[in-house]
């Protein structure tokens, strides 16, 4: 649990002992609970984190912080209120000074004066320091050796000349003359690739320079607000010069967006799958999180591809090409090869589905160039429509999807969805989008759109335009229903995009 929201019921004390960088909670607690009450934040992935000049924080939502740890010693910036597991928690720093003194190194303690968690002085148990690398380069690829072992682990994986390795932070940086492959596979920007040290798994530092839309009905189709991308003749304001990609799908929820990222686990536990592409049945698996019916394709409704694969640190492009098929009345999901070939052992699978479009009637093999890549482009995320009642898990999906972007500089447009036109101002709805909206901001304030003011500003004038506006929500002539912006709409969310990517210094 790194950075996150804290929600009530969702972590346990013992899950807080790697955040609060102590050992073994669960050993030390009288009395093991659920953390409850206020909602706060923990930074730790970002320069927030560095700049705090703490080991770790809690901050409240007015930004202000509740307690932090330094040089090992836990200290309250201010009094603690909120509930743990039903009990007050300490109402003044000076409770926990006066623990210190009793001997133990922290006591919650509850109004009734019951211990909630006691962490006796003990030392830490024994870190081992992490392997030592050396990285090198022979000319044309580059190698690391593990200092302890003498193992040698090949990290680049493309073609050109790559030369120049260094680690930094954990990861080896090396400079590459490859060439563009296509579209959608140009060459990083200033040729710089990144790997972890002990195993190929090669990304750009700075994102591909082609812009990747993942997104719901909004976003899918020839429809999407991405077609209107490069319309200048539309508008001048439309100049656009990125490549771009619509991997929207209509009806998908956050989670459904965040299963086609790759950002969340999507696994199912399968008998033996022939090698003659007969289908078996799949059963979803006890640590499956994703949602494997939002991956099949928009003219498909029930048939999809994907990449199985037995091992979810592996590359997902070396699994096997499966078809995955759902069946709506049965309720079943089933798998087959995509081609004759081997059977595969019966066990637990992790699917990764093809994140583009079907062909309707085609089924082709998952072949589009972008497949093997789209977590390296500049990100275009439009989220939360169809899960808008919970503003919390689209700003978790959100997390994910962040989190599974792979390049080093975060190239991101990140954009809440758009409120209905019957969500107004005192509207639980209204105020369900303008809960992520905060989310978002507080979260990353550098990559957040706010796209309603985009199309408010193409309005037509007209009275109920005028009136849609001054209850902020979308004007009548920008949409084509209630939640779905018409050609106007889509224009003024691609200037908003085209507008937000230019002050970046993206295009």
């Amino acid at each position: 649990m790194s950075r996150s929201e804290y929600r009530p019921g969702e972590a346990t004390l013992s899950e807080l002992g790697g955040v609060l960088g102590v050992p073994s909670l669960s050993e030390k607690s009288d009395l093991l609970t659920l953390v409850a009450g206020t909602t706060a934040r923990v930074l730790g992935e970002d320069g927030r984190y560095d700049r705090s000049g703490v080991d770790y924080a809690e901050l409240g939502s007015n930004r202000k912080r509740i307690r932090h740890i330094e040089n090992g010693g836990m200290v309250f910036d201010m009094p603690v209120t909120g509930t743990l597991n039903g009990a007050s928690a300490m109402p003044e720093p000076a409770r926990w000074a006066r623990a210190l003194a009793s001997g133990s190194d922290a006591v919650f303690v509850g109004e009734n004066r019951q211990v909630v968690l006691n962490l006796l002085d003990v030392a830490a148990p024994a870190v081992a320091a992490p392997p030592t690398y050396h990285p090198w380069s022979d000319g044309t690829n580059v190698f690391t050796d593990r200092a302890d072992t003498g193992e040698t682990v090949q990290v680049s994986q493309g073609g050109g000349n790559n030369t120049d390795p260094f680690l930094q932070n954990g990861v080896v940086i090396w400079t590459s003359d490859r060439a563009d492959n296509g579209t959608f596979e140009p060459a990083a920007l200033g040729g710089r690739y990144f790997s972890a040290p002990d195993v190929a798994d090669e990304h750009p530092v700075i994102p591909l320079y082609w812009l990747a839309c993942f997104g719901d009905s909004t976003t899918a189709g020839s429809g999407g607000w991405p077609s209107f991308l490069n319309r200048f003749d539309l508008d001048a304001a439309l100049d656009w010069t990125i490549p771009v990609m619509n991997f929207g799908r209509s009806a998908n929820t956050a989670k459904g967006i965040a299963s086609r990222y790759w950002a969340i686990e999507v696994s199912y536990d399968c008998p033996e799958i022939p090698g003659d592409t007969t289908e078996v049945t799949c059963t979803e698996s006890s640590t499956n999180v994703g949602n494997i019916v939002e991956t099949r394709g928009d003219d498909d409704p029930v048939t999809g591809h994907g990449y199985a694969v037995t091992d979810p640190t592996q590359d997902p492009m070396t699994g096997t090409l499966v078809k995955i098929r759902w069946d709506e009345v049965g309720q079943d999901f089933y798998i087959s090869r995509y081609a004759v070939g081997s059977a595969l052992a019966a066990g637990k699978y992790y699917i990764y589905a093809q994140p583009g479009e079907i062909l309707a009637g085609v089924n082709p093999a998952p072949t589009d160039p972008m497949a093997p890549n789209f977590q390296d482009a500049i990100l275009a995320l439009f989220i939360g429509r169809n899960s808008s009642e919970d503003p919390y898990d689209v700003f978790l999906r959100a997390q994910q999807i962040v989190a599974a972007h792979k390049p080093l500089s975060k190239r991101m447009i990140l954009m809440p969805w758009l409120q209905g036109q019957d969500e107004i101002k005192g509207t639980q709805g209204y105020y369900d989008r303008a809960l992520a909206l905060r989310l978002f901001r507080e979260e990353w304030p550098d990559n957040t759109l706010d796209i309603v003011p985009w199309i408010q500003g193409e309005n037509d004038g007209s009275g109920p335009d005028l009136a849609a506006i001054a209850n902020d929500v979308p004007p009548p002539s920008t949409m084509t229903d209630n939640v779905h912006p018409n050609n106007t709409g889509r224009v003024g969310i691609a200037k908003g995009v085209v507008d937000f990517a230019t002050s970046k210094g993206w295009k």
